[in-house]
């Protein structure tokens, strides 16, 4: 649901972001983010989670629970600086490096094949959106990952998924946490 709100937020408002990324309509998962009994059959240790109908990732023929080898001929694989991080966020780095206004090369893994897809896509504001697995009423955005409480989730509407959303994707396009963390904030406005 957050997915399906947010992608067009993201795509509509491009011209507004330094910071961009490939418009694909999908959400992206690693196994490193779940314990052993409770990981889903991913084709491989990056997968897609979800692939919004429609989208340039399911008119390529991307389905859910297909896995991402590559991105532009570089292997998906954990990056340094990203080492605390799900190998999700070292995909999804992959992604922002992508020359906007150029097709997208993905190496995936679809019905236990390896596949190569070249793909046209737009650009979207940089941002990786998720759902946080908790009961929490809280939004949030550090400039690169946008989370909104399964609380909140489960009981707002679309249309005020749609304006959190964009709330917290103004605080990516402002660079507001780049900017708070240069001043020696580290909780924001009201956290201090």
């Amino acid at each position: 649901r957050l997915l399906r709100i947010a992608e067009p937020i993201m795509t509509r408002n491009a011209q507004l972001c330094d910071r961009t990324m490939p418009s694909l309509g999908v959400a992206l998962q690693s196994a490193d983010q779940y314990s052993g009994q409770a990981r889903p059959p991913f084709a491989a240790p990056v997968a897609f989670a979800a692939v919004l109908p429609g989208s340039a990732a399911a008119r390529a023929g991307i389905e859910r629970d297909d896995g991402l080898l590559s991105v532009d001929g570089k292997p998906v694989a954990k990056r340094p600086e990203l080492r605390d991080s799900p190998l999700r966020d070292s995909a999804f780095a992959l992604l922002a490096e992508h020359t906007a206004g150029t097709p997208l090369v993905l190496g995936i893994v679809h019905a236990g094949q390896p596949r190569e897809l070249t793909i046209p896509v737009r650009q979207e504001c940089l941002a990786l959106v998720e759902i946080l697995a908790d009961k929490g009423d809280d939004a949030r955005s550090d400039g690169r990952v946008i989370q909104i409480g399964y609380g909140l989730a489960s009981r707002a509407t679309d249309a005020q998924i749609a304006t959190i959303f964009a709330h917290e994707l103004a605080h990516s396009i402002l660079h507001h946490r780049e900017r708070l963390s240069a001043a020696d904030v580290n909780q924001g406005l009201l956290g201090e």
